[in-house]
């Protein structure tokens, strides 16, 4: 499966771990997002892309990771870009735990925006055998959205897990072909467990540092 494949399917809607030699599996090395800081440990041998795109008049920044036979794509919107129903007196930094607070305690929010994506998701093929939960990530309660959707011939196998901290929201997928996913599932976690939310108002570091 190639990079732009996987970027594709996720579209415009919207990942630290111990190294290979202390826990076995492939190496990782910690990649960094922009402009919402976190931190996410990769496969060294994927290729990484970052991108940027304008839906609804908001910002989906997006992060892939890929290589012939995976994908990991984390991307990040500002729920609270262009807002202009703030109350009066109360700051964004208020606003934004209101907004935290509101989406994560609530089922129904949380796989409302999930199946926001997945509709996007949709238009490349038919997602198969879905399964919606409430999970877990970086800590935080998420939604979760597993199934698998076929691309240009071939089946694959998807995870999505989405949060939602400091008014920003948080998808990450893994995708890889339906018959070799369960191969990548221990990777899959070790990505999902390395997941790291910075807080927004800390400076978003920049670049790829190898995990020792």
């Amino acid at each position: 499966m190639r990079l732009p494949l996987a970027a594709a399917l996720l579209g415009a809607a919207f990942i630290l771990a111990p190294s290979a030699s202390a826990q076995g599996g492939p190496a990782l090395r910690t990649a960094v997002g922009t402009p919402f800081p976190y931190r996410i440990d990769l496969p060294r041998e994927c290729e990484i892309v970052r991108g940027r795109q304008t839906v609804s008049d908001r910002e989906v920044h997006s992060l892939t990771a890929g290589s012939e036979d995976l994908a990991v794509v984390v991307q990040t919107v500002d729920l609270m870009e262009g807002d202009a129903q703030r109350a009066p007196g109360i700051s964004d930094a208020q606003m934004r735990r209101i907004m935290t607070d509101m989406v994560v305690s609530s089922d129904s929010l949380l796989y409302g925006i999930m199946q926001s994506i997945s509709a996007v998701m949709g238009k490349s093929g038919e997602i198969r055998d879905p399964a919606w939960e409430i999970r877990t990530l970086a800590g935080q309660r998420a939604a979760y959205l597993t199934g698998r959707i076929e691309s240009d011939g071939i089946l694959l196998r998807f995870e999505m897990h989405l949060t939602v901290r400091d008014g920003i929201m948080y998808a990450l997928m893994t995708m890889a072909p339906d018959k070799r996913y369960a191969s990548r599932e221990p990777l899959f976690a070790r990505i999902r467990e390395s997941l790291v939310l910075d807080r927004v108002s800390a400076p978003a570091p920049t670049g790829l540092q190898t995990t020792r």
